[in-house]
């Protein structure tokens, strides 16, 4: 009886949602018994010291004077750490910024950040999951092992610091729910909400601004589309989709403007881009080698070093892929003597000797604003060597596949692989087999994974916010022949019609 069926169903989805709950509830719990303060450093440094220049000073920078304006990290992340830190201490902070430093328990509250990011997130996969997924049995069922994979491959390893890869997986996620939602119910509330939902991406990621080029025609366009054919008003939605865009990032690029001369989100660049020209000249045998030297653990020990004759060796001091690793023992020994002619990684050879070189040959008038001098200069000579930076593109793009933390065995491994790898050509298979929503959940990630296997020099964790729509782009595509199979027998009995 298929009422029966359908009752039971419910049943069954009302019980495994409140198992997804559950699961929810557990997993924050368990994140905030491991909330435990790592160094701060690098990075996560900036990120805390634009969030205590904004308490302290009222500024939004990162000089050691709170007072002085600056814009070298995207401010969401900032801003929002910057507001916790004001319910906890507000003016009150340690003062300076070292002395703060110094206090373990302030910051250790602080990390407690996460736990928003991290509900965020959890609660955004539930969302998407649901919205992607039928029967809703199975939505919850998708869920739970995509909470899971996000747990085990993300968030348990970013707990503990001030980094912007989990709030970006988290504003990916919620991005991609407002989009689905933006065109299956076409109008402008919903499709001003899709584009803050993509603003807040740009906000913590600024990569985006180049990636939306592309990206936000192909959103219009397929938003426009289901306008149209729902009899909804198509231009209405695809300007309230660029206002929600422009309604966040344009105040904050323009603040950029007037205080810097830049209409950018954030300043980095020229580090990232000279580091990346470096590895333009690696050699044939080099570039092969790459593949090798951007491998996970497995790979390099199971497959490249008993099959393909590559060794460890290579990659240590006087290795014929020593240039490859970032930190050689030769090499900081020359830092540190200060004979940077000696300096040999690709690596430190961008990140220290290019510029300290660039640095001392600047025209007086240029000295002002370095950064963009040098990432000027870092532009020029990728488009000098382009057939050569294009070439070695695809063992950058290989090696930003590898982001899954604790993946050891070969069975994680596979899954990082499949996983990301299914989240890249999502908006092709989606085109190919007319599947809007895959376009849309995958588009924008898709394009910030191109980006930094185009410009940078992939660390790999720039797609670690990409993890949770990889498992999710993962389970649409092992669900799609099983979808396929049932709406063919929807169609033969008259059951209803394919979606």
């Amino acid at each position: 009886m298929p009422w029966l069926t359908k009752v039971t169903g419910l049943r069954w989805a009302s019980v495994l949602a409140a198992v997804v709950g559950v699961l929810i509830c557990w997993l924050l719990l368990e994140a905030g018994q491991e909330i435990r303060l790592e160094p701060v450093g690098g990075d996560a440094r900036q990120n805390l010291h634009a969030a205590y220049n904004l308490v302290v000073g009222g500024t939004y920078g990162f000089e050691e004077n709170p007072a002085i304006p600056g814009y070298r990290r995207e401010p969401l992340p900032n801003l929002i750490l910057a507001s916790v830190l004001s319910l906890s201490k507000g003016p009150g902070l340690p003062q300076p910024f070292s002395r703060f430093l110094a206090d373990h328990g302030l910051l250790e509250q602080a990390l407690k950040v996460n736990l928003l990011y991290a509900l965020m997130l959890f609660a955004g996969l539930w969302w998407l999951c649901w919205l992607l997924f039928r029967p809703p049995w199975l939505a919850h069922i998708v869920a739970m092992g995509v909470l899971l994979g996000s747990w085990s491959f993300l968030v348990s390893s970013e707990l503990e610091n001030f980094k912007t890869e989990l709030p970006a997986a988290a504003f990916f996620v919620l991005s991609a729910v407002l989009l689905v939602l933006a065109r299956r119910r076409p109008g402008a509330p919903l499709a001003l909400l899709a584009g803050g939902g993509i603003s807040l991406v740009l906000l913590t990621k600024a990569s985006g601004q180049y990636v939306c080029m592309i990206a936000v025609p192909v959103i219009l366009v397929l938003i426009m589309r289901e306008a149209q054919r729902r009899h909804q008003r198509p231009f209405v939605c695809a300007t309230a989709l660029l206002l929600g865009i422009c309604l966040f990032t344009v105040p904050w690029m323009t603040r950029n403007f007037l205080l810097f001369n830049d209409f950018a989100l954030a300043r980095g660049g020229a580090d990232v881009l000279l580091i990346r020209a470096s590895y333009n000249k690696m050699t044939a045998d080099e570039l092969r080698g790459a593949f090798y030297a951007f491998s996970p653990e497995r790979l390099r020990e199971d497959l490249f070093e008993p099959f393909l004759g590559f060794a460890p060796s290579q990659l240590e001091c006087d290795g014929s892929l020593q240039r490859f690793t970032r930190n050689l023992p030769c090499d900081q020994r020359a830092i540190t003597a200060g004979r940077l002619d000696e300096v040999v990684s690709f690596y430190q050879v961008g990140k220290r000797v290019v510029p300290a070189k660039l640095k001392a040959n600047l025209p007086v008038d240029q000295l002002s604003d370095q950064e963009n001098a040098l990432k000027k200069i870092a532009v020029r000579n990728i488009q000098a060597n382009s057939l050569r930076h294009l070439l070695v593109t695809p063992a950058f793009l290989w090696k930003g596949i590898w982001s899954f933390a604790h993946a050891y065995s070969w069975s994680t491994t596979i899954l990082n692989g499949v996983a990301m790898l299914s989240l890249v050509f999502m908006p092709l298979l989606g085109l190919w087999l007319r599947k809007p929503d895959w376009i849309l959940i995958s588009l924008l990630p898709a394009g910030y994974f191109l980006f930094y296997g185009l410009s940078t020099h992939f660390l790999i964790r720039y797609s670690a916010p990409l993890i949770p729509l990889s498992l999710v782009a993962l389970a649409l595509l092992l669900h799609h022949p099983f979808a396929s199979q049932l709406d063919r027998r929807k169609m033969a009995f008259g059951d209803g019609m394919a979606p």
